[in-house]
């Protein structure tokens, strides 16, 4: 059983309704203008400004809105004409009239019937057992519209929602890359620094320095006194630089030449 055929079996929507609904046709057809007339002139009342500039602007509107209604009475209620109803569903949808016009639409396209109905048939026990007849299929087809506009909105999220999720993922795709190329410009920047290698003597003679310049007192010495005699450039201990040549401690600023490597002489000046 398809999805139509399970609808209108919810509905209880059977062969006899089907038949009584043909019934109308002719009545239906020569009342036609004047329904869909009536329609627009009610769509126009509400003053929405999307509703009323595609009446306005697009005339052949009401040769659509005629052919719907004619179509109500002619069947077959088949698949195609499922297919047709699940269409202006999302055609709605994407010119942007909500589902709450389509229900006030099918609210006036339902009592101007109803009228006809009672104005046509006489036979109260038929025009009761049609009017209901005509009412199931009413009801179908505001539930297949509207539920069409459903799946074509979630549709439209789901496409921007799939949009944004690209976009993020792609953002935090490149972020990680971006992480990567700087760990390894760290990695190549650590494998290149400049080491520089003394005498444990003359790591001696600067830690001299140190002690004749209260170093115990001072308060960052973080990394004093030297324990090493080999050190880079880009991790020293606090308070000490090597430029062209110079081991500089920043505390009292004591300046270490180190002309021969094994020559030491300081000159200690005062910080400002």
């Amino acid at each position: 059983m398809d999805a139509f055929e399970k609808i209108k079996k919810h509905y209880n929507f059977t062969r006899k309704d089907e038949e009584r609904i043909h019934s109308l046709y002719s009545i239906v057809e020569n009342q036609a203008d004047r329904i869909i007339e009536y329609l627009e002139s009610r769509i126009i009342d509400t003053a929405d400004p999307v509703l009323v500039e595609k009446i306005e602007t697009h005339p052949m509107l009401s040769n659509y809105h005629k052919y719907w209604l004619l179509n109500l009475f002619k069947g077959p209620y088949d698949t195609s004409y499922y297919r047709r109803l699940i269409k202006i569903g999302k055609i709605h949808t994407r010119q942007d009239i909500k589902p709450h016009f389509v229900s006030v639409a099918m609210n006036v396209i339902r009592a101007s019937l109803m009228d006809i109905l009672s104005e046509k048939i006489e036979d109260r026990s038929y025009r009761t057992e049609v009017k209901e007849s005509l009412n199931k299929l009413l009801d179908i087809n505001l539930d297949v519209i509207t539920s069409a506009y459903v799946e074509e909105e979630i549709q439209q999220y789901s496409t921007a929602y799939r949009l944004k999720s690209t976009l993020v993922t792609f953002a935090e795709r490149f972020s990680g890359l971006m992480n990567l190329v700087l760990v390894f410009a760290l990695f190549s920047a650590k494998a290149s620094e400049t080491f520089y290698q003394i005498s444990q003597d003359e790591v001696n003679e600067v830690n001299k320095l140190y002690d004749s310049l209260g170093g115990e007192n001072w308060y960052n010495r973080e990394g004093w006194p030297l324990s090493s005699a080999s050190f880079s450039v880009d991790n020293l201990p606090d308070g000490i630089r090597i430029e062209l040549g110079e081991v500089i401690s920043s505390n009292s600023i004591t300046t270490v030449y180190l002309a021969n490597i094994s020559e030491i002489r300081s000159e200690e000046h005062t910080s400002e």
